[in-house]
């Protein structure tokens, strides 16, 4: 049965796999190409509630994103 909304630990996972796979093959650039992909999964109503995504590799900090406070 197919899932129609991820969980954030889920939406993590795949935004972590697809975007290793996707500077590798294509060189975009890396933090470009997670905030575009976390602008289109929160458009499409697929994560909801995100506080903050810190995004590091090999000891430095790629890109961070902050939700609004709660209200």
């Amino acid at each position: 049965m197919p899932m129609a909304y991820l969980n954030r630990r889920h939406l993590l996972t795949a935004l972590g796999a697809g975007l290793i796979t996707a500077h590798r093959a294509f060189g975009q650039s890396l933090p470009e190409d997670i905030s575009r992909r976390l602008t289109q999964a929160q458009q499409d109503g697929k994560v909801s509630g995100l506080h903050a995504l810190l995004v590091g590799q090999g000891g430095r900090l790629l890109f961070e994103y902050y939700g609004r406070g709660g209200g």
